[in-house]
Formats: C-alpha cells, structure tokens, sequence
C-alpha cells in the first residue's frame, strides 16, 4: 500500500501532466482560432453567385484578415520582446528587429505576388479577384503561421 505522502505526491504529478497538457494543446486551438473570422469570410465570399458580389466582399475580408495579422503578429513580436529581454544570447542576434524586417519583407512580397497574378490576367476580367484572393490567402496564411509560432512560444516557455 502507498504511503499518504507518495499518494498526495501522484496526485500532483498528475494533475501538473493534465496542466502540461492542455498548456502544450491550447496553443493549437488557439492558433486555429486565429484567423478562422476571416478564413470563413473568405469561404463565405467564394460561394457567392456572381463575380459581381465577391467583389463587393472580398475588401471586408482582406480588412479583416490583415486585422487578425496585425493580432498574431502582435502577440509574436511580444513574445520577442520578452525573449530579448531575458536572454542575453537572444539579445545578441536581435529577434525583434528580424521580425520587424521580415514583417516588411512579407507585406512587400504579398503585394508584388498581388500585382504580379493581377498582370498574369492581361486586360482580362478576373485580374482584380485573383489578386484579391492571392492577398487573402497569404495574409491567413501568415497570421496562422505567426499564431502558431506565438502559441509554441508560450508552451515552451520561451
């Protein structure tokens, strides 16, 4: 028979690997979370019946995207902050600026990929909806990626 101390130690143990555990499983939800307003927006907006009414919505969506972006990458940057502040090797190699840069990087690379599909349509109808859903999809796409990686920083504590 266990003694009262080694059962009240189990029962801890325990209770920290339930902890750990929903710790290391919400930031999958989370980030999941992040950016499903716009994402079923965008689904939303692509089953419209006509040309005409997804581009009516398309702007609302990619307003509400870039919001969510502006969410994740908030909370990422912060978390480099953090970071920064308390480690010194961290320090050295300068996460808040790398992210800052490459923050720029991305909105300049959308934007040119934008333009890029749009000419890919010459004088065709359908140019301005494609770059629509390229900007859509790339902006989802990197706030789940930002997140992701915001929600990792948390579990692991760095």
């Amino acid at each position: 028979m266990l003694s009262k101390p080694t059962i009240e130690l189990l029962l801890r143990m325990s209770r920290s690997a339930a902890l750990v555990g929903t710790w290391l499983f919400c930031p999958t939800i989370q980030s999941a979370m992040a950016t499903e307003k716009a994402e079923a927006m965008y689904q939303q907006c692509r089953s419209q019946q006509s040309t005409a009414r997804q581009r009516d919505c398309y702007p609302a969506v990619l307003r509400q995207a870039e919001i969510e972006l502006a969410a994740a990458g908030n909370e990422a940057r912060a978390g480099l902050v953090e970071l920064e502040s308390i480690s010194e090797g961290s320090r050295a190699v300068h996460p808040v600026l790398a992210f800052d840069d490459a923050a720029r990087a991305f909105g300049a690379f959308r934007d040119a990929e934008s333009r890029r599909v749009r000419a890919s349509y010459g004088s065709g109808n359908g140019g301005d909806l494609a770059a629509y859903a390229t900007s859509i999809e790339m902006t989802i796409a990197r706030a789940r990626q930002l997140a992701g990686e915001a929600g990792a920083r948390r579990a692991t504590g760095y």
